[in-house]
């Protein structure tokens, strides 16, 4: 199948210069896409060719018309879709240069051409896993002749021409909303790093009961209901149902304690808490994904990588790492950690993501010493590229005040880049912005 991201390359060209579409039609099917929003595409471009009056001066703005006009509510559910689609793709000129690599990419391997469609297929999956070949072979899941036309597809990327393009198609992604940073919300928290970017690989860390969970679901609400962000989370330590609570916590501002026992809840509560739910499902059905039943690493990137193929991601949440495991053997848990942690860092350097990774302090409340513990290691830490360390602190009165937690965070290169306070209201399992002072807890 082809990958989303490369779908929305494809139909940007065809978008810009709708003749690419219409000369190199024979070469695609609904089988040759991966999304239901790609395959539904397919059917609306043939519909858009056959109306459209002028090809050589067919735009964007006359195609959103079209889709407008005669696809209104797919074009509403969709247009996310579309718009990476332009955005991948400037112009017309630009599209005629996409094009032409990927079908001189099929030339230069000079297979027959029952090929030709697979070798598409595989352009993206190649320019972002040169070693998805060999892992795939490995799996008995590619037989000889496939192997070798994608090794010679891959062999042509080793010229400083294909590194140049490669270069530069990152440069010009960066510069689009492709690679805007998914913001926490916390405004004194975005002062010192500005969000979440793509392929970054975070770290979360605290002692026990500090709030690590609900921390990281205040960001994930923030990111989900303000800003549109699609997100995977991994429930691990404890399950969806819980993950629900907090949120609905949050949202109508109802002690958790009750969501966990709704007798005690009033009418109108229940009332407000079956319309909360009702409006979730409608508004983040595709932005918001939980999963609380998968433990290994493998089953868990799988998982990731099917999501992002299918609805597109921008960050990924694991709570908790105590609970991941692999199926691979090793002799200790910390090689079993290093493994995992390695998978998780190799995402995040071939996907334009953020993973956060939620992990437990030891008990000298050190992420850099965690080593020590024997339940996790030091690999997440230096693997990391920004870790967030969570604590309680002391008021004035020498009492750990629950109402208040103090940030560090540290970038992996650059050490402390910054530290605050944040405003926790337990009850809602809530994190909000704080200018507070105190002292760390020990």
């Amino acid at each position: 199948m082809i990958t989303e991201s490369l779908e929305q390359s494809l139909f940007g060209c065809f978008i810009r210069n709708p003749n690419i579409f219409k000369e190199n039609r024979h070469l695609f099917n609904t089988d040759s896409f991966f999304s239901n929003s790609s395959k539904k595409l397919l059917e609306i471009f043939d519909d858009w060719v056959e109306n459209v009056d002028n090809l050589k001066n067919a735009e964007f703005p006359e195609f959103k018309f079209f889709l407008e006009l005669k696809y209104q509510s797919w074009f509403d559910i969709n247009k996310d879709f579309i718009k990476k689609s332009v955005a991948l793709v400037p112009d017309k000129d630009v599209a005629n240069e996409k094009w032409n690599y990927y079908i001189n990419t099929l030339d230069k391997v000079g297979f027959s051409t029952k090929y030709k469609n697979y070798l598409l297929k595989q352009v993206s999956e190649i320019d972002k896993d040169p070693f998805r070949i060999n892992s795939l072979l490995q799996q008995n899941t590619l037989d000889i002749n496939k192997f070798y036309a994608d090794a010679l597809t891959y062999n042509s990327k080793f010229s400083l021409t294909e590194v140049l393009n490669d270069f530069y198609k990152d440069f010009f992604e960066r510069l689009t909303d492709n690679f805007e940073p998914s913001k926490t919300m916390l405004d004194n928290v975005d002062n010192i790093i500005d969000g979440f970017y793509p392929y970054s690989y975070i770290l979360l860390t605290a002692r026990s009961s500090v709030g690590k969970s609900a921390f990281a679901g205040t960001i994930v609400k923030n990111m989900v209901t303000i800003q549109g962000k699609k997100i995977a989370v991994f429930n691990l330590e404890t399950n969806n149902k819980d993950f629900l609570r907090r949120w609905f916590s949050k949202e109508l501002k109802i002690d958790s304690k009750l969501l966990k026992n709704p007798k005690l809840m009033s009418p109108a509560q229940r009332e407000a808490l079956a319309k909360a739910s009702k409006q979730l499902e409608a508004d983040h059905k595709n932005n918001l994904f939980l999963i609380d039943n998968v433990y290994y690493i493998e089953d868990i990137i799988k998982e990731i990588i099917y999501i992002y193929n299918t609805y597109g991601l921008d960050g990924v949440v694991i709570d908790l790492l105590g609970y991941v495991k692999s199926k691979e053997t090793q002799d200790t848990r910390q090689q079993q950690i290093a493994h995992i942690s390695n998978n998780f860092f190799l995402a995040t350097r071939q996907y334009p993501f953020f993973v956060l990774l939620i992990q437990q302090e030891n008990k000298t409340g050190d992420a850099q010493s965690a080593q020590s513990s024997g339940r996790e290691s030091e690999d997440p830490y230096m693997q990391s590229d920004m870790a967030i360390s969570l604590r309680k602190i002391i008021n004035d009165n020498q009492q750990v005040d629950q109402s208040k937690r103090f940030i560090q965070i540290m970038k992996n290169r650059d050490g402390e880049v910054g530290n605050t306070y944040v405003k926790f209201i337990g009850e809602y399992t809530l994190f909000e912005s704080s200018l507070l002072n105190g002292e760390l807890s020990e």
